[in-house]
C-alpha cells in the first residue's frame, strides 16, 4: 500500500479520557488492523481510565501521562516531547489546545521528521483582535489536519489561508442505549395521555451557566397557573443550588449509566436547559424528548446545532417568562411526537460511535504529508 494513504499505527496525545467519548473512543482505539498507543492525561475523573475491559484489549497500548496546569489552563504534558522523538510514528492525533507547550513542541518535531499530525480541537471559535488571533493561526498551522468541533470553528479558520485546507469538521458521538423507547416515540405523550403533569427533565452538570434557576421559577409559574409540573435533575451539583422554588423539583445525582439515563428520557416529556447547551441536545433529541433552551446558538456548544425551533426544539429567550412561554408551546404541540421520530433517527444515524469512527480515519488518510 502507498504509505501516504495507509496507517499500521497510530499514536493519540490526549487531555483525558472522559466518560461521554468511551464508546467514540472505544471505536476508534480497538481496530483489528491497526496498533494503537494512547497518551493520556488525568484531566477526568471518570473516565476509560477505570474501564478495564477497554484497557484490556492487546492492540492498544495505554501510556498515563502527568498533565500540568498553570491555574485552570493545560500548559504541559509530561513524556509527550520524548515519546514523539524516540517513537517510530506514522500519525500522531494531539486534543492539546494553544496552551499546552508539548504539543506545539511535539508537533512540530513530528513535522520536521514527516511524520502525519492531527489536531483534534476546538479550533478558533470567536472573532478577536488580530493580536490575539495571529499566535492561534500559527499554532494551527502546525499540523496537516485540524479536526475543529463545529462549522463556525471551520467558518473563522477558513478566512486565513495558511489554514484553508487544514480544516474539517468532526464532532462527538453518542452511543443511545437501545431499549426501545425509540420505537414508542410517537406514541408517548406523558402529560396528555397519564397523570396530566407535565415531567420536565435536565441530565448534566448543574453549573451556573446552566441557569437552572431560570426553569424552578418558570416551573413554580406555571403551577400557579394550574399546569402542574415536576422537575427532575440528573447530574452532579457543581455549587449549591439556592431558590425558593423547589418544592417540585428532584435531584437524582450522578448517573452515568446508559440503560438508567434511556429511561429517564422515556418517562419524561421534555428536557431544559434555560442556558448553556452542549451534547444534551443530540442526546435528548436522538431519545425522542424535544428541548427548550435560549435562541442564541451561538452561545452553546457545537452540538446544539441540532436544535430546530419549532420542529424538536423550543428556542426562546433566556428567562422565566421565555421558558414559560416555551412549555406552552409545547403543550398545544399536537404533532410533536410524530416529528420527534423522525428526528430521533436522523440524530442517532448521525452520532453513531461506528459512523463517527469511520469518518475519523477517512479524515486521517486523506490528509496530506504535504499540507
Amino acid at each position: 500500500m502507498d504509505k501516504h494513504n495507509s496507517l499500521t499505527s497510530i499514536y493519540f496525545f490526549i487531555n483525558g479520557l472522559p466518560v461521554y467519548r468511551r464508546h467514540l473512543y472505544s471505536n476508534i482505539f480497538f481496530l483489528k488492523d491497526m496498533k494503537t498507543f494512547v497518551y493520556y492525561g488525568d484531566l477526568s475523573r471518570l473516565g476509560l481510565q477505570n474501564d478495564h475491559e477497554l484497557r484490556a484489549r492487546e492492540n492498544c497500548k495505554f501510556f498515563r501521562v502527568k498533565n500540568v496546569f498553570l491555574g485552570n489552563r493545560l500548559i504541559y504534558q509530561t513524556s509527550v516531547i520524548r515519546a514523539c522523538l524516540r517513537k517510530n510514528i506514522e500519525c500522531a492525533i494531539f486534543t492539546g489546545e494553544i496552551n499546552c507547550i508539548s504539543t506545539w513542541v511535539a508537533g512540530l518535531l513530528l513535522r520536521l521528521r514527516g511524520r502525519r499530525v492531527v489536531f483534534w480541537t476546538h479550533g478558533i471559535k470567536d472573532v478577536t483582535s488580530h493580536v490575539k488571533t495571529l499566535p492561534k493561526v500559527f499554532f494551527y498551522t502546525i499540523p496537516n489536519l485540524n479536526l475543529v468541533y463545529s462549522p463556525r470553528a471551520q467558518e473563522i479558520m477558513s478566512r486565513y489561508n495558511l489554514l484553508t485546507k487544514k480544516i474539517a469538521v468532526f464532532g462527538n458521538a453518542i452511543n443511545f442505549f437501545n431499549n426501545g423507547n425509540v420505537k414508542k416515540i410517537s406514541n408517548r405523550n406523558c402529560f396528555r395521555a397519564a397523570e396530566k403533569k407535565l415531567k420536565i427533565l435536565y441530565v448534566g452538570r448543574v453549573t451556573k451557566r446552566k441557569k437552572l434557576e431560570l426553569l424552578f421559577h418558570a416551573v413554580d409559574r406555571l403551577m400557579s397557573q394550574g399546569i402542574n409540573c415536576k422537575v427532575t435533575v440528573v447530574g452532579p451539583l457543581t455549587y449549591p443550588v439556592k431558590s425558593h422554588y423547589l418544592e417540585n423539583v428532584t435531584f437524582a445525582g450522578e448517573n452515568y449509566d446508559e440503560r438508567a439515563v434511556s429511561e429517564y428520557f422515556a418517562t419524561h416529556d421534555i428536557c431544559i436547559s434555560p442556558g448553556h447547551v452542549g451534547l444534551l441536545a443530540p442526546l435528548s433529541v436522538g431519545y425522542g424528548v424535544p428541548v427548550v433552551t435560549h435562541r442564541d446558538i451561538s452561545r452553546h456548544a457545537p452540538e446544539a446545532s441540532v436544535l430546530l425551533d419549532g420542529y424538536n426544539a423550543y428556542l426562546t429567550d433566556e428567562s422565566v417568562e421565555g421558558i414559560v412561554s416555551a412549555i406552552k408551546r409545547f403543550i398545544v404541540d399536537k404533532s410533536v411526537m410524530e416529528r420527534m421520530e423522525a428526528s430521533s433517527r436522523f440524530v442517532r444515524y448521525q452520532f453513531s460511535p461506528e459512523k463517527k469512527a469511520s469518518e475519523f480515519f477517512s479524515l486521517i488518510l486523506r490528509c496530506g504529508l504535504n499540507e
